[in-house]
């Protein structure tokens, strides 16, 4: 029995140390424009055919894998943008195209998935949709982000979001 109970209390310290490890090589940084239930919209936005374009927000995770038999690096930088139609008119789900230029000149390709879904997910409302991508992550001197978007035949462009 107290075999057992060693076994089982090394088996939990085991396991909550390599928790705390993984934990310590995670850095998450985010900035939130528009906080859910709030109606004032994002600083960061841009109003094209009564169609405005916002930034919700911009999130960089930077992955650090120590004392790991797994390797590779998931760091990132997620763009969460907020399309809206101005006079309440239903948007369709079209295939956006995104790039993002930092302040040091670098363009920024998402990778390959992405994200269009209504807003509210579980009852759009049709006028609103959430575009959600994701990008490598950025060198850590880059300051601010310019983002372009191409969106059911309309140009996007929102400059100087900054992400630090």
């Amino acid at each position: 029995m107290k075999r057992a109970l060693a076994a089982l209390l090394l088996c939990a310290l085991v396991v909550s140390g390599i928790a705390i490890v993984r934990m310590t090589g995670v850095e998450r940084v985010h900035f939130v424009f528009n906080p859910q239930g709030s109606t004032v919209y994002s600083p960061f936005n841009a109003v094209v055919d009564r169609i405005r374009i916002g930034v919700e927000r911009v999130a960089v995770h930077r992955y650090f894998t120590i004392y790991s038999y797994v390797t590779g690096d998931e760091s990132h930088m997620e763009l969460l943008l907020m399309l809206e139609h101005l006079d309440k008119l239903a948007l369709q789900i079209g295939q956006p195209e995104i790039r993002v230029k930092d302040n040091l000149g670098n363009l920024l390709t998402p990778f390959p998935y992405y994200e269009v879904l209504g807003y509210p997910t579980d009852d759009p409302l049709g006028y609103k949709l959430t575009l959600w991508t994701r990008f490598p992550p950025p060198e850590k001197e880059v300051s601010h982000i310019d983002i372009y978007c191409k969106y059911l035949g309309k140009s996007f462009e929102i400059n100087s979001v900054p992400i630090r």
